[in-house]
């Protein structure tokens, strides 16, 4: 079992309330199907009742809420509400014992609950919702997907269903075949996402699902689909907004949902006849995950005083470490002279008989603080050796505030996860692929496949890399170290528009590259401008 006393309640119950006017939104959807029964699976304090009890229709509510203060309080909110059925329990145990009659309606806002923070049994139950609804289940499946599809199974045909869900939706591989599941069982479908963060307090941005499950007889699968961005509070009704073709059911992300019909047909364009996946010329790995950074790296000054210089590897291991495009000697010294933690202790192939008698203390005195005990490191053989340490070509930045950055690795130096390893394949020209990077074809392409967070976050995987997208040009050829350098300059600048019109300039005009750089460049301000305003 999971050790809640950890973890905070929120977490466990992934709660975060939703606010009034968008209640009213979602049951004013739902309502107009006229249900006689209404399920709210995680019910929180009754937000998403709130509407219906003031409603004039007054359907069967079965609210469902884990928390015993929680639904005392909508037991206490809704005192007169004689319709209102309050069920303390887990949902997932509830879902699996329930054998009454199906929902008209539904309304849910579900709880972001990471597996790590589910119980074995939430784990077990977890699994087969989504087994037995068609979907695989695996260790990196968040509550909330569960809490869909075990809601929609539970709806009668024609129900219309309303949620708050993250927009993760739209950018985790794990919600891919959420999203396909969701057009096989929604006749009607609607997106509706913001320009501003709807919970101050949540990492993720949200966006709301609204559909109509398909009628007993539908074997059509044609799903009506639209999608409304909305800038301020005014939300339209959804009877006057246009439907549009459907995203791809197979696609892995659904990103291009932010761009309009014009702008998605010029990326697909761009995808497919001029450009290449950045994973055909590159194989990009998690930096070192050393299981307990604070002991493995060290200053200068450390290495110096451990007499450890030949038991350690230059490291970066933060983005404030490296200004420019390259990692080399100079970035080392600088890093040395700023005090930086710029060096990982690397043991692998040395026994500790073999080191030096301070670097013993060292982890001796780690031994003592219980550094050792930390789960990555107990189940090593020898605890302060660091598996698959490798030196990569170059790194890839993980996490993305204004700009992406791809470093090229001129120092033998090796990472933390904080960025990604980059090893080029063949015999490609690297500071070609580095150069090429920061095209605006590909800063597009990468604002499309990463994950966005509130506060404007771009967060990039491995996994992501096939969806990056690179010139379409031969990157065998080489390119001259003034090239390079330039763009150096004007990166470490800030001037990063300058920076992108001067690749896009020398692609173009000295290797053939075929793709519009007005086009790709507007469509990566509107792209940037949506993630970061």
């Amino acid at each position: 079992m999971i050790d809640k006393t950890k973890a905070t309640v929120q977490k466990l119950r992934g709660g975060y309330y939703t606010p009034k006017w968008i209640a009213d939104y979602l049951w004013s959807w739902v309502s107009e199907s006229s249900p006689s029964s209404v399920l709210e699976p995680s019910a929180g304090d009754g937000s998403l009742i709130r509407p219906i009890v003031e409603g004039t229709s007054q359907p069967k509510v079965s609210a469902v809420e884990l928390l015993k203060p929680e639904s005392e309080k909508i037991k206490q909110r809704f005192p007169n509400a004689k319709n209102v059925s309050v069920i303390n329990s887990d949902f997932y145990e509830w879902y699996s014992e329930y054998r009454g009659e199906a929902f008209e309606g539904m309304v849910s806002n579900p709880p972001y609950i990471r597996y790590q923070y589910l119980s074995e049994e939430q784990r077990s139950i977890q699994s087969k919702i989504l087994e037995h609804n068609g979907l695989k289940s695996n260790k990196l499946i968040n509550a909330w997907v569960a809490f869909v599809v075990a809601s929609l199974e539970l709806m009668e045909p024609s129900a219309r269903v309303a949620f708050v869900l993250p927009t993760d939706l739209l950018q985790v591989s794990y919600a891919k075949e959420l999203r396909r599941f969701m057009l096989h069982k929604l006749s009607e479908l609607s997106l509706i996402t913001f320009e501003k963060t709807l919970f101050s307090d949540l990492e993720q941005n949200t966006l709301l699902v609204l559909g109509q499950v398909r009628t007993k007889g539908d074997t059509s699968y044609d799903t009506v689909f639209k999608h409304v961005s909305v800038e301020n509070d005014e939300i339209p009704k959804l009877s006057e907004v246009e439907p549009v073709d459907p995203p791809d059911a197979y696609a892995d992300k659904w990103n291009d949902l932010f761009l309009n019909t014009h702008d998605s047909k010029v990326v697909r364009q761009i995808t497919s006849e001029k450009s290449i996946d950045f994973s055909s010329v590159a194989k990009v790995e998690v930096g070192v995950t050393t299981g307990a950074n604070s002991f493995f790296s060290l200053t200068n000054k450390q290495v110096i005083n451990m007499n450890a210089e030949d038991f350690v590897t230059p490291l970066l291991g933060r983005s404030v470490s490296v200004e420019g495009i390259t990692y080399s000697a100079q970035t080392q010294m600088s890093n040395d002279a700023a005090g930086r933690k710029d060096w990982l202790l690397t043991l692998n192939g040395t026994s500790y008989q073999e080191l030096p008698k301070n670097l013993k203390r060292y982890i001796l005195e780690a031994e003592s603080a219980q550094i050792n005990t930390a789960y990555k490191l107990r189940i090593r053989t020898h605890w302060y050796q660091i598996p698959g340490v490798w030196i990569p070509d170059a790194f890839l930045l993980r996490r993305i505030g204004q700009v992406p950055r791809l470093i090229l690795n001129e120092y033998n130096a090796v990472s933390t996860d904080t960025f990604h390893r980059v090893r080029f394949l063949g015999n490609v020209d690297s500071k070609l692929i580095v150069f090429s990077f920061y095209s605006s074809l590909t800063l597009m392409s990468l604002e499309l496949a990463g994950r966005q967070f509130a506060g404007g976050a771009l967060e990039i995987l491995p996994g992501d890399t096939k969806n990056i997208r690179l010139p379409y040009i031969d990157y065998h050829k080489g390119l001259s170290d003034e090239k390079l350098k330039q763009l150096d300059i004007l990166l470490q600048q800030g001037l990063y528009s300058e920076a992108t019109d001067y690749v896009d300039h020398v692609l173009i005009s000295e290797y053939c590259a075929s793709y519009e750089p007005i086009e790709t460049k507007r469509i990566l301000g509107v792209l940037r401008s949506k993630r970061i305003n």
